[in-house]
Formats: structure tokens, sequence, C-alpha cells
């Protein structure tokens, strides 16, 4: 199985093959931001100067936070999408909106950053240490292993600095043991695995836009998924309270919310603010996010 990695513009369509001289390393710094483009700029003096930085301030639909929303789920190629105050807030939803509760024993790479362990703390759950490959990739054997012994229904995937495992064995060993897959995104916003970007061998993909990923609103983060309930719980834990999810754009229809009954759910306080909203719509347009970086890998 390929799999793609893609930064070359997030609306470019995937190149097939590079140069034999092409050089597939990233040479930019990703702790040196880039500044924001002009127009982003002038829009948020224009946030500033109305103080609408609150997405549920307006009347309608079409706040900054509701647009970058489906820009993202559109060139990521998801149904439904919910902006976050980080990452972390992404993992936790997702999490609690699967199913995670006091007690519940989560899957996770033993080599991954400390804010997936911590989402998985923050949902009541337990953290099971699975082995990581020399790739840096889950190891999955260890994880066919780790199911078995600990009997734990929920799998945390990270794709640790853009490194992606094979997903599809991944897939199978879960599969069979009834285990939802939630995908730590945050380095992998523009890989392909196959057809698809990374983020879709699981309930729900989680991506951020802190300052060292590869879109950049200082924090934030988004939860993605196809799910109707899931889409659903998250944008109302996140705080869409009353009947503010008719305020976005890519959550499921108001007979969703009807049938869920919102006020069941807790509201956590985790939404992202326009003005974090703002700087991302021209990153995701262009290349100015990242370098030039493609490589094809094959699975043995």
């Amino acid at each position: 199985m390929a799999f793609v990695s893609c930064f070359s513009g997030l609306f470019k369509p995937a190149q097939t093959s590079l140069p034999d001289s092409a050089d597939p390393r990233i040479l930019k710094s990703f702790n040196a931001p880039e500044p924001v483009d002009r127009k982003e700029q002038k829009d948020i003096m224009r946030l500033l100067e109305s103080g609408d930085l609150f997405r549920y301030n307006r009347e309608d639909a079409q706040s900054p936070v509701s647009l970058v929303e489906k820009q993202l789920a559109d060139y990521m190629g998801f149904k439904y999408c919910v902006a976050l105050n980080s990452c972390g807030s992404a993992l936790f939803l997702a999490l609690r909106a699967a199913g995670v509760t006091e007690g519940t024993k989560v899957l996770g790479n033993a080599l991954t950053f400390g804010a997936v362990p911590s989402a998985v703390h923050h949902a009541g759950g337990v953290f099971c240490f699975v082995e990581s490959t020399r790739d840096i990739v889950i190891d999955v054997n260890d994880l066919a292993l780790k199911a078995d012994e600990t009997g734990a229904k929920f799998l945390m995937l990270s794709h640790m600095r853009g490194r992606v495992a094979e997903l599809d064995q991944v897939k199978e060993v879960c599969d069979k043991r009834g285990i939802t897959i939630i995908e730590d995104c945050a380095h992998s916003l523009g890989v392909w695995w196959g057809k698809t970007h990374t983020g879709h061998h699981s309930k729900v993909c989680c991506v951020s836009s802190q300052s060292y990923k590869i879109i950049n609103s200082g924090e934030g983060g988004f939860a993605l998924t196809d799910d109707d309930d899931v889409a659903a719980k998250i944008c109302i834990m996140a705080g869409g309270y009353e009947a503010n999810f008719k305020k976005h754009i890519c959550v499921p229809g108001p007979e969703v919310f009807a049938r869920l009954v919102p006020q069941r759910f807790p509201n956590y306080s985790v939404r992202m603010s326009n003005l974090s909203a703002s700087v991302l719509p021209g990153q995701l347009r262009t290349s100015r996010s990242a370098s030039l970086w493609r490589t094809r890998s094959t699975s043995s």
C-alpha cells in the first residue's frame, strides 16, 4: 500500500512523481512562523473594529470559524468539522463523543506527544501503551498483543512527525476486535494514504493549527468525522449550547440534535474564536504554510 505526503499547496492536485534530482526534505523551520497574509490582516482588522470575535455573535452561519471548518472539511474529504481551541481539545471531545468514560482503556502509541495521553486522561480514560517501531509508527504486532491483553476497545492512533503506520493493517487488527480508532493527525495534515488523506481509517480525525504545525493560528484544532451522532456530540460539548448548532455549516441537521437532546451533554467551552480562524483561509489556499515535500513509501 502506498501513501503520499503532499504539502505543496493544500488545494493543488497531487503529483504522481518527482524528478530524480528533487529534494524531498522540508528545509524550513516550523519554529519560525511566516507572516499572516495581507488579506487576512485586513480581515482581522475588520474583526477588531467590529468586536465580532465570538463565533456565535452573529445570527447567520457565515462566521470565520464556520467558513474555515467548511474549507478544511472539503479539502480533507469529510462531511463534518468542528473547530476547537486546540487539537488536545479535539482529541478529548473525540474520545468522549466516541464513548470513552471514566476508567475506559485506550490504546495508543508509546512514542507520541504528551497531549495525546493527556487527552485520554482528560476524558477519564486509562492510556495503554503500544510499542512503536524504529520508523516512529505504532507496532501492528504489539497492537494486536496489547489489544488482546487489555481488552481495550479504543485506539488513539498518532501519526507522530507525520509518519504513518500500515493503516490497513491497523484497521484490520481493530476491526477484528471491535476497536474504535481516533486518529491524531496533528502532524499529518496533507499526508495521503492511497487516495484519501490520513484520518479516514478512524471514527474521528483530529487536526492541529498550533504554531508548530502545518497551519498556524497560534492555538487551535479541528475534529472531522462522517458520523452524524459523533459530529453533533462534539459540536454540543465544544460549546454549541441552546440552538447554536444552527450557526454551523459543517454539522448534521437539526433532527440529529433533537434526537440526542443537547441538554444531556456538558458544555466544555473549547470553541475556536473568529480571531484564530481568520488567519487560516489563506494558509489553506496556498503553499505558504509549508515547503514542497513529497515522498512515496510502499509497505512490505
